[in-house]
């Protein structure tokens, strides 16, 4: 929603239209967190520098120069951040905006982790999930570092050459951004049958 001059309309429109489901990344919790702080306490703070620090200075300006800008912060802060999907072949993913290792308790339920580390964390790129056991048919998919800067910082130096979504982790992990504010590229995985599409703009 950020880098770029129509973010916040590109959010409403993502809001409105039934055919997405729209979870809760770092720009949005940044856009709610300095919205809460306008709004509610007439002023900008530290949240506010970091989102116009990550290219949101246009989406915070058409934000609060929206009538309904306080009801839009309040429906980012409720978007979920995270959301299951489970194939015809019984492969089940697990998507939010940064990514994690999936566990599970004393009576096999599955864990997720904070809010704040299915929005924010990176910590689980180095550390390999137990794919082998619990989650044999289950892929997390995940954007947040684009996959450039992820590719280099796990030494998958043939990813340059083949431009698409990064898989990892002995292929349990799957990462998704494009950069697309600097390629001008999107990449779309298809859940069921596994295979991606790249739009180019």
């Amino acid at each position: 929603t950020d880098r770029g001059s129509e973010g916040y309309e590109i959010m409403k429109a993502i809001a409105k239209d039934v055919r997405f489901t729209y979870l809760k990344g770092n720009h949005e919790d940044m856009l709610y967190k300095a919205g809460i702080d306008y709004f509610q306490n007439g002023y900008t703070g530290e949240d506010y520098h970091l989102l116009v620090h990550n290219g949101g200075y246009d989406t915070f300006n058409d934000l609060i120069a929206d009538p309904a800008g306080q009801q839009w912060c309040n429906y980012i802060r409720r978007l979920p951040t995270h959301a299951e999907y489970t194939n015809a072949n019984g492969i089940t993913f697990f998507l939010s905006h940064a990514g994690f290792n999936p566990e599970v308790d004393e009576e096999d339920n599955i864990v997720f982790p904070s809010d704040y580390d299915l929005i924010w964390d990176r910590e689980h790129y180095y550390n390999y999930f137990d794919y082998e056991g619990r989650f044999t048919n289950h892929i997390v998919v995940h954007g947040h570092t684009p996959c450039p800067y992820l590719a280099e910082d796990l030494g998958q130096s043939h990813w340059t050459k083949t431009p698409g979504p990064l898989w990892y982790d002995n292929r349990s992990k799957v990462c998704l951004d494009a950069m697309s504010f600097k390629t001008n590229m999107l990449y779309l995985l298809n859940l069921d049958t596994l295979t991606h599409e790249i739009i180019t703009i």
